[in-house]
């Protein structure tokens, strides 16, 4: 996860489009002064620009369940990209089946100042940023791989709500919760 969200697009000519059969770049090209910036070394760990959560049995979902986590940007923070990767661990899936994923877990973020909601791999065609969702549409979630991210260009507040939903949890990744899954 750490790699992902550190990385940046390889040029103008490709996006982080994912929802397409054809993705030239991936997640880009690794730039670890991004993944590891030196703030980590320099200042406590409330002031870093970078946050981890693992998983652990006090984070785990089961299906239908969601956890979330406030964000509050600093100004200069409100004035940069702001770029959140989820990723899971999933077991081999039904080789038989269209879909592999075994469980779909979603990222959306919602901006209590402006109201907007983000959803994670919703980056449309010859763009590096996730857009909005429309208000009065269905949410835009992917079904299809155990990496979300949203990269959002002007974060546009200083309140954001980071939420991991768990839409399908078949097989729990957390050995001690296993009790989630039946």
């Amino acid at each position: 996860a750490a790699l992902i969200n550190g990385a940046r697009s390889l040029g103008n000519r490709y996006d982080f489009q994912v929802q397409s059969t054809i993705n030239l770049q991936g997640w880009g090209l690794v730039n670890l002064t991004n993944t590891l910036p030196a703030l980590l070394l320099s200042q406590p760990e409330a002031a870093w620009p970078i946050r981890f959560f693992d998983q652990n049995p006090t984070n785990a979902l089961a299906t239908g369940q969601s956890k979330s986590w406030n964000l509050n940007l600093s100004p200069g923070g409100q004035q940069v990209p702001l770029r959140a990767t989820l990723v899971w661990t999933d077991p081999p899936g039904n080789p038989n089946a269209s879909i592999k994923l075994v469980n779909d877990l979603d990222l959306v973020i919602s901006n209590t100042v402006t109201h907007q909601v983000y959803f994670g791999n919703n980056i449309p065609v010859a763009s590096d940023f996730t857009p909005p969702s429309e208000t009065n549409s269905l949410p835009a979630t992917d079904v299809v791989n155990n990496v979300e991210n949203v990269f959002i260009r002007d974060p546009a507040g200083s309140n954001l709500v980071v939420t991991v939903v768990g839409r399908k949890v078949n097989v729990s990744g957390v050995t001690d919760y296993y009790q989630a899954t039946r």
